[in-house]
């Protein structure tokens, strides 16, 4: 689940480049897939029965091969279907290209709640560009992660990264304790925590100088007295997202909103 460059060797003609958008690419069907390499390649079961049953490709479709893993991809065009119900998809490979979409520098500290708004905040990461997720430990939500709901996690990222035509995963920390998150949380320090000594997000993001962000957003019920003392203890920058409560997982999603446009605005001279 890092993003970025692939192990040495790991494809075989690998360029620097991709040719094409991400929206150009997020256009053409893409198949999430492990392991590519040019020449001859089979898809698996699962791969092959979502081209096959579920978007029925037909002869001369071109397809997007995607590892989200290593951050290659590769297009591949049908010449022949396979015959029978449990046959697997096989295709000619030209080249193995590097995904060329840049995350963004941001990484969100979500404290874990119960039930899908994980999942939430990770698909709001995974379509937003995001560089990292931190999942958090606090005081009033203690809901450990064991290895089936990081299974869970990581295929809604790889469906996320296939509808929004991103090419990479961000990396996922956790679940690790409050105290060590904030302690390691890169750049400029922000926590959405609604009080009257908060300020604006936006606000708070001028003085972003081209630096990475950490940004945090607290669990159902808020955080304790003593964490939000901490934050200002680990120099966090106390943010309101606006004049009204917001559920958590919605706090997310505006607050990766905001931050990715202004990194993007400011990257692109706006």
């Amino acid at each position: 689940m890092v993003r970025g460059q692939s192990d040495e060797g790991a494809g075989d003609e690998v360029q620097e480049e991709a040719p094409g958008s991400v929206g150009e690419r997020a256009r053409v069907l893409r198949v999430p897939v492990s392991g590519l390499r040019a020449g001859h390649y089979e898809l698996d079961a699962e791969a092959s029965h979502y081209a096959l049953r579920v978007h029925r490709v037909a002869v001369g479709d071109v397809l997007e091969l995607f590892d989200p893993k290593r951050g290659e991809f590769a297009r591949a065009r049908v010449e022949e279907l396979p015959k029978g119900k449990r046959a697997t998809l096989s295709v000619e490979i030209a080249a193995v290209l590097r995904a060329d979409d840049e995350a963004q520098p941001i990484t969100l500290l979500v404290c874990v709640a119960k039930g899908d708004k994980p999942e939430q905040a990770l698909r709001d990461a995974v379509a937003l560009g995001i560089e990292r997720v931190v999942l958090v430990l606090s005081e009033r939500v203690q809901s450990p992660t064991g290895s089936r709901e990081l299974e869970r996690y990581e295929r809604v990222m790889i469906e996320t990264a296939r509808q929004s035509g991103r090419g990479t995963l961000p990396e996922v920390i956790g679940p690790i304790p409050f105290e060590q998150a904030l302690a390691s949380a890169p750049g400029l320090r922000l926590a959405c925590v609604p009080g009257e000594d908060s300020v604006p997000l936006l606000t708070a993001l001028r003085e972003q100088k081209g630096q990475s962000l950490s940004v945090l957003i607290g669990p159902e019920g808020g955080l304790s007295p003593s964490e939000v003392a901490r934050l200002r203890e680990e120099n966090f920058v106390l943010c309101s997202l606006g004049p009204f409560v917001l559920r958590a997982e919605l706090a997310v999603s505006v607050a990766l909103g905001v931050a990715q446009g202004h990194l993007w605005a400011a990257r692109s001279g706006s």
